[in-house]
């Protein structure tokens, strides 16, 4: 939960709090909506607004959560391109995955992909390679340190890791196969620590440079 004081201003009048944390309430979470719907206007209108993601905390589990706790969100932003990424790895294994997997493709959203390291740790995402909808692949690489990933105090500790040529050719490969199925794809380096995202996604397109003009 957060605190009030992380609230836009406007927005505090409307809180439920336990103490100093701010509950999220349907009506909140509406407005929280509407004010980002409004912020982001103006992209829209000039045709820089590729797709909304919407990034879940690991603490999103199918232990205490339902997927459809999402809908509201998903039925708010029917207007726009949204990609969700789940960041607790049951969502994502077993018979879960299946469910959560036909539960984005009859609603048209994008099921984010991950490339992060070979971990069972429950902030690590397993491999898939699942194109929900035929809009948009979206396909997010944060690096494969398993310790930084797992132990990192800070977003730049866990996503400390610099991307090999080979590593590279590996994500090439991957984007090539996801637009096969997906109209749109979005490549993200999320390797954040000091420069090593901007060097990743150059070095991606210097290689898929000699390709064919690609979708993505």
């Amino acid at each position: 939960m957060a605190k009030i004081s992380e609230l836009p201003p406007d927005l505090r009048p409307l809180a439920v709090t336990d103490g100093d944390k701010v509950r999220l309430t349907p009506e909140l979470e509406t407005a929280l909506l509407d004010t980002t719907i409004e912020a982001i206007g103006p992209l829209k209108e000039a045709g820089k607004l590729g797709a909304l993601l919407l990034q879940l905390s690991p603490s999103f589990s199918p232990r205490y959560h339902q997927i459809k706790e999402l809908e509201r969100i998903i039925d708010r932003l029917g207007a726009y391109r949204l990609a969700v990424e789940l960041r607790n790895r049951n969502w994502m294994i077993s018979e879960k995955a299946h469910e959560v997997t036909r539960y984005f493709e009859e609603r048209g959203v994008s099921l984010v992909m991950v490339d992060a390291p070979i971990s069972t740790n429950f902030t690590v995402m397993p491999e898939f390679e699942v194109v929900t909808t035929p809009k948009l692949a979206y396909l997010r690489l944060h690096g494969r340190d398993e310790k930084a990933y797992t132990t990192g105090r800070t977003v730049s500790e866990r996503f400390n890791y610099a991307y090999s040529e080979e590593d590279v050719k590996e994500t090439i490969e991957k984007a090539d196969r996801l637009a096969e199925a997906a109209d749109d794809v979005h490549i993200i380096y999320n390797n954040n620590h000091s420069n090593l995202a901007p060097k990743a996604a150059e070095a991606f397109q210097a290689m898929r440079a000699s390709h064919a003009t690609p979708k993505y």
